[in-house]
C-alpha cells in the first residue's frame, strides 16, 4: 500500500474483513445475504490493495480514499458487535423453553439491525469500485454522498443508474409505513427517482427525503411526477434548474417543521452560508447558545449537533475526520449564496451581533492577556473567540442596523482590547510562531479595527464623537505601530482614507515609530501596495514630503538595513508602474541615492533598483523623468 496515509489502518480494516467473514461461518442460517456483501467487500478491498499501490494518488483522492476505509472500518466493527449478539444467542438455544427454540429454529427473516449493516456495507462497496474506476477515468460529476455512509468528504463520482435504485432500495424503508407495504410502489419510487437524477447521488437524497412526509400513494406518485419534469427541461442548466428544485424542496420542508426545529434550522445553515472560514461542531454549537444582552454564556442552553443537523432536512452534515460542520455540497453552498436574501436576508447583522455579544462576556473583561499561555488558556476555554474576533467586522462590513452596537462595542477599551489580541493571534499563527510573542494590541483603539474592517459608517460617526484620537499608533498582524491611517492605506480602503483626510487633525505623514518599519508614513504603505487613488488622495493634501525617506528595514526582508528608502522606491521594487507615474508627476526624485548605513555610502538610485528588479517599463520611465530633469537644469544654467 503506497497512497502515503494509514497504512496501518487499510491493513488492519483487510483483517478485519476477513476475520468477520470467518465469523460467519457460524453464523445464523438467516444472515446469508449480509455474508455474501461481506464477502464482495472483502474482494474489492484486495482490489484496491493491489492497484493503489501501484499508482500515485493525488491529495484528494487520498482523502477520498480514507473516508470510506474509515467507513468501511466503522460498519465492520458494528457488524462484529452485532454477530456476536446473535451467535450468543444462537449458542444458548439449548437453555431456552421449546416454544423459544421452535421459533428461532425457523426464523427465516433479517434483523432490522443487520439489514441496516448489509446496506451500508452494499454502498460501501459500490463507493471503492467507483473509486477503483475514477481514477482511471475522468469524473463528470461531484456529488456528495452522506448520512448512510457517515464520510464526511465527497468522491468525485457520477453514479450508474443501478447504484442510485440500490441506494434508493437501501433508504425505503425510512418512509412512511404504507410504502413499506406497497412493493409496486416501491418499484416506482426506485425506477423514479434513479431516472430523474441521473447519477447524482445527493440529488437522489433529497429526492427521496421530500417523500418522507407524503401519507398517501397519490401524493408520493405526484412527487415523483414532479421529479420527472425538473430533469426533462431542456438545455445545459437543467441539471442546475434541478438542484434548485430540490433545495427549495427542502428548504419547504424546514420552513414546515415545528417552530423550535425550523428556527434552529435556519439558523445553522446562515451562519454556514455566511461564514467566513469553515465552521467547527463546536463554534456552531457556542454560537448558537448565544443569547443576545446576556454577559456569560449558559452551556446549558447549546443545542444537541445531532438534532440540529437532522432539523436541516440533509442539507448540513458533519466531516468526522476534521469536526467541519458543513453544507453537504458545493452547489448546496452555491445555492444559499444566490437565494440568501430569500431565506435569511437579516443573516449577516444577526452574526454580527452574535460575535460582538461573546466578544462583550465578563469572561474577556480583563482585556488583553499579559502572558502567551493565558492567551492560548482564554483561546481553549472560549470556543467562539478566535473566530468572533477574527470575522465580526467582515459580517458587519455586510450587514445594516447595527451601527450603533459596534459603536458601543469600538468605543470600549478592554473589548477592543480583547478582540484586538485575537486578531492579532490568528489561528494559522499558532502554535510557536512569532505572532505569539508579539500578540499585544498595545494602544489599539477602535479607529484601528473600524479601518482594518474597512467599516465606513461606523468610521464616520467615531470620528464625528471624537471620543477616540484618531492619531494614536498601534500594532496588528505584523503592522507595527501604525495609525488607523496607514492601516486603511496599506490595506486600501479608500472610503477610510478619504474619511480620516477629512478631519483636520489627521496628520496624514504620520511617522511610524517601530523599529522594523521605523519612518514609514501612509504614502510608502499604499505606493509600496500599488493603490493608485490612495497614493493620489495623500499627495493632494499637500500635507505629505514625496521624497521623505523612511530610515528602517528594507523592504527586501532577506536584504542588509539600510537608510532612504522612499515611497518611490517602493512602488519600483514592486513593480506599481501607475503609482511611479504619480509619484513621478508629484516631484519625487528618479535619482535619489540610498545610504548603506553599514558601508556608509550612497548605493542604488531607483532606477538601479527597477533595472535590478527587471521592470522595464518602470526602468524607461525613470530614465525619461531623470533626462528632462538634465534638460530643465540645463535651461536654467
Amino acid at each position: 500500500m503506497s497512497f502515503g496515509f494509514g497504512v496501518g489502518d487499510f491493513i488492519a480494516v483487510l483483517e478485519l474483513v476477513n476475520k468477520v467473514r470467518k465469523d460467519f461461518q457460524s453464523a445464523p442460517s438467516q444472515f446469508e445475504d449480509i455474508s455474501n456483501q461481506v464477502r464482495s467487500l472483502s474482494i474489492v478491498l484486495s482490489d484496491v490493495d493491489v492497484t493503489v499501490s501501484e499508482l500515485e494518488l493525488d491529495p484528494y483522492q487520498r482523502n477520498d480514499l480514507q473516508h470510506v476505509i474509515s467507513s468501511c472500518r466503522d460498519v465492520l466493527e458494528r457488524l462484529e458487535d452485532t454477530l456476536d449478539k446473535y451467535r450468543d444467542l444462537h449458542a444458548d438455544k439449548g437453555r431456552l423453553g421449546s416454544r423459544v427454540k421452535r421459533a428461532w429454529k425457523r426464523l427465516n427473516w433479517e434483523p432490522d439491525d443487520i439489514r441496516e449493516l448489509r446496506e451500508r456495507i452494499t454502498l460501501n462497496t459500490t463507493l471503492l469500485n467507483t473509486f477503483l474506476g475514477g481514477i482511471s477515468s475522468q469524473t463528470m460529476f461531484i456529488p456528495d454522498i452522506v448520512d448512510t455512509f457517515e464520510i464526511g468528504t465527497a468522491l468525485e463520482i457520477r453514479a450508474s443508474n443501478e447504484d442510485v435504485e440500490r441506494y434508493v432500495k437501501g433508504r425505503i424503508d425510512h418512509l412512511q409505513p404504507f410504502v413499506r407495504r406497497n412493493k409496486q410502489l416501491q418499484e416506482e419510487i426506485k425506477v423514479g427517482i434513479s431516472t430523474a437524477v441521473d447519477g447524482m447521488f445527493l440529488l437522489a437524497q433529497i429526492f427521496l427525503d421530500s417523500l418522507d412526509d407524503k401519507l398517501t400513494p397519490k401524493s408520493i406518485r405526484n412527487g415523483l411526477k414532479d421529479f420527472r419534469k425538473q430533469s426533462q427541461r431542456p438545455g445545459e442548466d437543467a441539471k442546475s434548474q434541478a438542484l434548485d428544485y430540490a433545495y427549495q424542496q427542502a428548504m419547504e420542508r424546514i420552513n414546515n417543521q415545528k417552530p423550535g426545529l425550523r428556527e434552529i434550522a435556519l439558523q445553522v445553515l446562515a451562519w454556514i452560508t455566511c461564514a467566513k472560514r469553515p465552521l467547527t461542531q463546536l463554534e456552531l454549537q457556542y454560537a448558537l447558545a448565544v443569547e443576545l444582552d446576556t454577559l456569560q454564556l449558559d452551556e446549558e442552553n447549546l443545542p444537541d449537533i445531532q438534532g440540529t443537523v437532522s432539523a436541516c432536512c440533509g442539507l448540513v452534515t458533519i466531516d468526522n475526520e476534521s469536526n467541519i460542520i458543513r453544507l453537504v455540497h458545493y452547489t448546496t453552498q452555491e445555492y444559499f449564496e444566490r437565494t440568501q436574501a430569500k431565506w435569511f436576508p437579516n443573516a449577516e447583522a444577526e452574526i454580527t451581533m452574535v460575535c460582538l455579544t461573546y466578544l462583550s462576556f465578563k469572561a474577556f473583561e480583563a482585556g488583553s492577556c499579559r502572558l502567551i499561555e493565558e492567551l492560548m488558556e482564554r483561546l481553549r476555554s472560549n470556543p467562539l473567540y478566535d473566530y468572533a474576533a477574527q470575522h465580526w467586522g467582515h459580517h458587519a462590513r455586510r450587514a445594516s442596523a447595527v451601527t450603533e452596537e459596534i459603536i458601543e462595542f469600538l468605543e470600549s477599551n478592554w473589548k477592543v482590547e480583547a478582540a484586538g489580541q485575537a486578531l492579532l493571534c490568528s489561528e494559522r499563527d499558532r502554535p510557536g510562531s512569532r505572532a505569539l510573542g508579539q500578540a499585544d494590541p498595545g494602544d489599539a483603539t477602535g479607529l484601528h479595527l473600524a479601518a482594518y474592517f474597512d467599516l465606513e459608517v461606523v468610521m464616520k460617526s467615531l470620528l464625528e464623537r471624537g471620543s477616540i484620537d484618531p492619531n494614536s499608533a498601534a500594532s496588528f498582524k505584523f503592522w507595527e505601530d501604525m495609525t488607523p491611517l496607514s492601516y486603511a492605506a496599506q490595506m486600501g480602503h479608500e472610503a477610510i482614507v478619504k474619511l480620516l483626510l477629512e478631519k483636520d487633525n489627521v496628520d496624514p505623514d504620520a511617522k511610524n515609530t517601530a523599529y522594523r518599519n521605523f519612518g514609514r508614513t501612509p504614502l510608502s504603505y499604499a505606493a509600496e501596495n500599488g493603490y493608485e487613488s490612495i497614493v493620489e488622495l495623500l499627495i493632494n493634501t499637500g500635507r505629505v514630503v514625496v521624497d521623505d525617506p523612511r530610515t528602517g528595514v528594507d523592504f527586501d526582508m532577506y536584504s542588509h538595513p539600510s537608510d532612504g528608502l522612499t515611497s518611490l522606491c517602493a512602488a519600483v521594487d514592486h513593480g506599481h508602474c501607475g503609482v511611479v507615474k504619480i509619484l513621478l508627476a508629484a516631484g519625487a526624485d528618479p535619482a535619489f541615492k540610498l545610504l548603506d548605513r553599514y558601508r556608509g555610502e550612497e548605493t542604488d538610485t531607483p532606477l538601479a533598483r527597477a533595472t535590478k528588479s527587471g521592470h522595464e517599463a518602470i526602468a524607461k520611465l525613470l530614465l525619461e523623468k531623470i533626462e528632462s530633469n538634465a534638460k530643465s537644469e540645463k535651461q536654467r544654467d
